[in-house]
């Protein structure tokens, strides 16, 4: 009776501490074109990466231009159509950004509730397996 309680308690903090960790991911940075030759640089909350660094490569990984973003957060690069691939750091963070394609991010609601049935699904199959209900 004791192991099987410990189990439930045991399952029951990870999945808190799986919950929790999500939060980690508030902190991802993001690049979002503004206009054309011109990106923003954001953290996933919402707020401006003010201390990014941005470099802008060609399809070869040459560096055309490179610099610190503006206090809006904002980079321009030049628009020879030379650009292909914009990467961006800031206190250990970087993300990397191909020109003219739009992310496309799954909602955090149904990655959850996926997560969530993902372990309920594993805790059934041991429970079921273990021959206790």
């Amino acid at each position: 009776m004791f192991k099987k309680n410990i189990y439930k308690k045991i399952f029951v903090i990870f999945v808190l501490l799986m919950l929790h960790s999500t939060f980690v991911f508030a902190h991802n940075m993001i690049i979002e074109p503004v206009s054309e030759g011109v990106v923003r640089v954001i953290f996933e909350g919402g707020s401006l990466a003010r201390y990014a660094e941005v470099i802008v490569y060609d399809k070869d990984g040459q560096e055309l231009t490179s610099g610190k973003v503006d206090e809006n957060a904002e980079f321009s690069y030049p628009q020879d159509n030379a650009a292909y691939l914009v990467a961006a750091d800031s206190f250990g963070h970087r993300v990397e950004w191909e020109v003219g394609i739009l992310e496309k991010k799954l909602p955090k609601i149904p990655m959850v509730a996926g997560i969530l049935i993902l372990f309920g699904s594993v805790a059934y199959y041991f429970n079921k397996k273990s021959g206790k209900d």
